[in-house]
């Protein structure tokens, strides 16, 4: 036997139970929050469920949440649910979910110490302010030279807009509109700052600086996971973070 020891099918007491459901919620989170497919993780859960004894769960996963489910007749129903919120990736915890399952599988590991290394896992470095504007500007810069070919009256246009876009998602939160208003914003600015200063005479590829200061803003993580959901079979999936992509495009 190793050091963990999942609880047992026919009498595990109920409490042991919440704790693995609440570490599986937890981890699924986690893995959720970084990872590039939804059915990946979700299978992965799927597979680690029964391999600890819990073989009357369920997992299902969507864009933004996760809902871990036990049902054994005569016991009251379990849900624990999740909020996933997809920002930037951090892989040191993606990484770090991912063995604690692999451990508490394989039987090397306490559930209590998984829980404990769970809440204590790096969150990774966090791009700073100055980091983030200046990767954003690179951005720019490369798809403007991607398009066009460098022209300096087109950077700076591109970069000017891209610098009036900063304060929307501020702004857009204060007022509490949906997150899709920002997107709609960001892309009427763009759109105009290039071609009203074109009309007022400014020599620029008004298309070129366009697109460099708007692709950034694009959902390009959602695409990859809609793609990569797709090939695993998984149509739901890939449709809803497609659907997701395009309405943030929009």
């Amino acid at each position: 036997a190793g050091e963990s020891d999942p609880p047992a099918e026919s009498a595990e007491p109920i409490d042991e139970v919440v704790t693995w459901l609440l570490f599986v919620a937890d981890a699924g989170k986690e893995m959720l929050e970084s990872s590039t497919s939804v059915s990946e993780i979700e299978d992965r859960l799927r597979e680690f469920l029964p391999a600890v004894g819990l073989e009357q769960c369920s997992v299902d996963a969507l864009m933004s949440s996760l809902t871990v489910s036990y049902y054994k007749p005569g016991r009251q129903p379990i849900t624990i649910m999740r909020e996933v919120r997809v920002a930037e990736p951090r892989l040191a915890r993606l990484a770090g979910a991912s063995e604690l399952l692999d451990r508490l599988q394989a039987g090397t590991i306490e559930i209590d110490e998984a829980v404990r290394r769970l809440d204590s896992l790096p969150s990774g470095h966090e791009a700073s302010l100055f980091e983030s504007r200046l990767a954003l500007g690179t951005s720019v810069v490369g798809w403007v030279l991607f398009v066009d070919g460098l022209d300096v009256m087109t950077v700076v246009v591109a970069l000017l807009a891209t610098l009036c876009t900063l304060p929307v998602g501020g702004f857009v939160h204060r007022l509490r509109f949906p997150s899709l208003a920002t997107t709609f914003l960001v892309a009427t600015l763009v759109a105009a700052i290039p071609n009203l200063l074109a009309a007022a005479g400014a020599s620029l590829l008004v298309g070129a600086a366009i697109v460099g200061s708007l692709f950034p803003h694009l959902p390009g993580r959602a695409f990859v996971s809609s793609v990569i959901d797709g090939l695993a079979n998984a149509p739901l999936s890939s449709i809803s973070r497609g659907v997701q992509a395009v309405a943030t495009a929009g």
